[in-house]
C-alpha cells in the first residue's frame, strides 16, 4: 500500500502548486472577461489548495473537489482565450493542459475502475468496492453496478446534449448568427450557413432543406444515445468517431472554443465506453 501512496502525493503536490499560483496570480489582465476570469481563477486556485490537502488526509470528498476545479478550469481557460490568439500559442497551451489537467480528470472520474482502486484505494480504504465476483456482498456488488450503470448513462447522454445542442443552434442563426453552443455539431453549423446563404437565392426551400438535414444528422446522434443506453458498444464507437472526425471542421476554421469542448465531450463519452467494457469483463 506505501508504493500506491506516491502518484497520490505527486497529483496533490501539482494541484497545490497549481491552487497557490492561480489564488495569487488570477487572471491575465489581456483576458475578455478579465473581472469575472478573475474572480474564477482565485475560486478554483482555493477549491485545488482545499482538495490537495484533502488528498494528503485520505479524504474522499477531495476526489470530487479535483473533479470540480479541473472541469471548472476547462470553462476558464475558454473564457480566458483571447480572440486574437494564433495556432501556435493554442498548442502550446492545449498540450499543456492536456498534461496538466487531462490526467487527473481521468483519474480521479472514474473511482470504480482498476487504475484507481490499484493507485487511489488507499484514499477511500473503507468504502472500497471489490470486483471479485466469489468474495463481494450483495451489497458490494448493487453498489458496484449503480456506479457502472451512471458512468454508462453519463456518457451516453452526451450525445443528447450535442444533438439537442445542435438543434438550438440551428433554431438560433436564423435570428440571431452571433450565437452559437462550441459543444453542437459543427457539421451541422456548416448545414446552417449554407442554408442561410443560399436562402437569399431559394427563400424558405433552402432553409427548410437545411433544418431537415440537421435534424436528421442530430436524429443519428440521438440514436447514438438511445442505443449507448442499452449497453451498445458500437454506438460509443461509431459516435466517438464521427464527433472525433466533426472536431476537425472547428480545427480548420480555427474555432478554438470548439475545439476544446469536442475534446471535453468526447473524454466523458469515452468514460461511459470505458466503463462498459470493464462490465462486460465481469459478465454484469
Amino acid at each position: 500500500m506505501k508504493n500506491y501512496k506516491i502518484p497520490v502525493i505527486i497529483f496533490a503536490i501539482l494541484y497545490l502548486v497549481l491552487g497557490l499560483l492561480d489564488l495569487i496570480s488570477g487572471a491575465d489582465a489581456d483576458s475578455r472577461f478579465f473581472y469575472f476570469d478573475n474572480w474564477l481563477i482565485r475560486f478554483i486556485g482555493i477549491v485545488l489548495i482545499i482538495s490537495s490537502i484533502g488528498l494528503f488526509l485520505r479524504k474522499e470528498i477531495a476526489r470530487k473537489g479535483i473533479i470540480v476545479a479541473l472541469s471548472l478550469s476547462l470553462i476558464e481557460i475558454l473564457i480566458g482565450i483571447p480572440r486574437n490568439m494564433d495556432i501556435t500559442e493554442f498548442v502550446i497551451g492545449l498540450i499543456l493542459f492536456l498534461i496538466l489537467y487531462v490526467p487527473g480528470l481521468l483519474f480521479f472520474i472514474s473511482p470504480e475502475n482498476k487504475l484507481w482502486n490499484k493507485i487511489f484505494g488507499w484514499l477511500n480504504r473503507n468504502k472500497k468496492i471489490k470486483i471479485n465476483e466469489e468474495t463481494e456482498t450483495i451489497e458490494d456488488k448493487v453498489k458496484r453496478e449503480l456506479v457502472t450503470s451512471r458512468n454508462i448513462k453519463n456518457g451516453a447522454s452526451w450525445f443528447y446534449w450535442i444533438a439537442g445542442l445542435s438543434i438550438i443552434n440551428t433554431i438560433v442563426v436564423f435570428f440571431d448568427g452571433n450565437l452559437n453552443f462550441v459543444v453542437g455539431l459543427g457539421l451541422i453549423q456548416l448545414v446552417d450557413n449554407y442554408a442561410y446563404i443560399f436562402s437569399n437565392y431559394f427563400g424558405m426551400t433552402a432553409i427548410i432543406c437545411g433544418i431537415v438535414i440537421n435534424l436528421i444528422i442530430a436524429g443519428i446522434f440521438i440514436y447514438f444515445g438511445i442505443m449507448a443506453n442499452k449497453c451498445k458498444k458500437w454506438s460509443f464507437i461509431i459516435g466517438m468517431i464521427l464527433y472525433g472526425l466533426d472536431a476537425i471542421i472547428f480545427i480548420i476554421f480555427q474555432d478554438f472554443f470548439g475545439i476544446i469542448f469536442h475534446l471535453f465531450a468526447l473524454i466523458f463519452i469515452f468514460n461511459g465506453f470505458k466503463t462498459l467494457n470493464k462490465a462486460n469483463e465481469l459478465n454484469m
